[in-house]
């Protein structure tokens, strides 16, 4: 019996049925954890397996005992969901059980090791660099590397995270991986696994079921996003950007609250990602598409009325500006006015709003704003605060309290400073 709890494998790719009959989220595809990874106790004591109620526990050698009826606590258990009657095992450090270790192993060790390289190799180089003592052309190119090594690891996390996620919801009891962990839920055991917070796991959960791949049927489905997978498994968008794209279209989305028209809201993916990465991602040639060769035929500069059926990859370099993901979101809700044109007035009054302003009461010797601008004349204001606060404006001649700092020896002629913060430089 304990062989069977720490050995069973937790389904995945199961259809959905019911009402959950349209939630993907039920479906990710993944493949089915490895039973022998948890063969042998997984490297947990048998005492901490092993059933210490007496509803649990037969007679000794034949001898008579109480009867066992569905009465039982253990009756109720099974009634009530899940069996979990027995107790949970023990949490031990991964790194101990003989499963983890076995994955230490191998083909698949090597590929753990490379990745151990890898992370040696960016902490070598980094100890190499002596960060403030760069120069600026060298730190802004150092600040651009640094960000550009770190996305993969980013779309790495997101998948791994998403994978534990759904191989430890509850719904499968005993076989959840977080209970055979001893984990007391699926956000218990990944922070445990990785030593991040709760927040982050369900920001790295919830993002990864919108660019997984899906099964459905026994076939595997491209994610909700694959326009957005595409681009994080190529390392091209960070987390922030990708985030502020699956939230904005995600109602948009087939099985979404509204009905729009799923190629517009295709298009709408696909232009936001160019944005964010300055790169352009389509569908390629399938191997049954029109004047297709070959699996890997792009298909790019050629015949342009084909619709194209493979997988979506990197096109080539866009011709437009790449923005960042506080600009992204903003497009995206811009996205949703032209995919719901319609219900923008009824569900959203954002799109509708008038920009208004006004004056508090003096308080504290100052008289607070409120108000509200729409986002075309935020975008105004935005122009006209960069060009006059840029750092090219700096004031070429002192002013008159600066003159006297100057001979007073407390400032020095041609490094004068603005001292003045964010809101004091748009307030003037």
């Amino acid at each position: 019996m304990d062989d069977e709890l720490v050995g069973s494998t937790a389904p995945t790719g199961t259809p959905p049925t019911g009402p959950n009959l349209h939630d993907w989220n039920t479906a990710l595809a993944a493949p089915a954890p490895d039973a022998v990874a948890f063969s042998d106790g997984a490297g947990l004591d048998a005492p901490s397996l092993r059933s210490t109620t007496d509803a649990e526990s037969g007679p000794a050698d034949g001898a008579p005992g109480p009867t066992r009826g569905r009465g039982s606590a253990a009756g109720h258990a099974g009634r009530a969901g899940p069996r979990l009657s027995k107790p949970k095992p023990e949490w031990r450090d991964p790194a101990e059980l003989p499963g983890v270790q076995r994955a230490h192993t191998g083909l698949f060790g090597e590929k753990l090791q490379a990745l151990d390289d890898a992370a040696r190799t960016v902490r070598a180089v980094m100890d190499s660099i002596d960060v403030n003592a760069l120069s600026d052309p060298e730190v802004v190119a150092l600040t651009q590397m640094v960000e550009r090594t770190g996305r993969p690891v980013d779309a790495a996390r997101v998948a791994t995270a998403t994978v534990v996620g759904y191989r430890s919801r509850s719904a499968l009891g005993r076989e959840s991986l977080a209970w055979r962990f001893g984990a007391t839920h699926q956000n218990d055991l990944l922070i445990r696994l990785t030593g991040t917070s709760v927040p982050e796991m369900k920001r790295r959960v919830a993002l990864g079921e919108k660019v997984a791949p899906r099964a459905w049927s026994g076939a595997v489905l491209e994610p909700v996003f694959p326009f957005v997978a595409a681009a994080m498994a190529a390392g091209e968008i960070g987390i922030d950007a990708a985030e502020a794209i699956v939230t904005g279209l995600a109602d948009y989305k087939v099985h979404g609250r509204f009905d729009a028209n799923q190629t517009q809201v295709d298009g709408g993916e696909a232009a936001l990602v160019e944005s964010a990465t300055g790169s352009v991602f389509g569908r390629t040639r399938g191997p049954n598409d029109p004047g297709s060769e070959s699996d890997g035929d792009t298909g790019a500069g050629t015949d342009t009325d084909v619709v194209c059926t493979g997988p979506i990859k990197r096109l080539g370099a866009s011709a437009g500006f790449t923005f960042p993901a506080d600009r992204i979101r903003e497009m995206a809700a811009t996205w949703q006015a032209v995919l719901n044109p319609d219900g923008a007035a009824p569900n959203d009054a954002v799109f509708e709003a008038k920009s208004t302003f006004s004056f508090g009461k003096l308080t504290q010797g100052l008289h607070p704003l409120r108000g509200g601008v729409t986002p075309e004349l935020k975008g105004i204001m935005q122009t006209l605060f960069d060009s006059f606060l840029s750092a090219r404006r700096a004031p070429a001649f002192p002013s008159a309290e600066e003159q006297q700092r100057i001979e007073a020896g407390e400032l020095v002629p041609g490094e004068i400073l603005d001292e003045r913060d964010g809101g004091q430089k748009r307030a003037d």
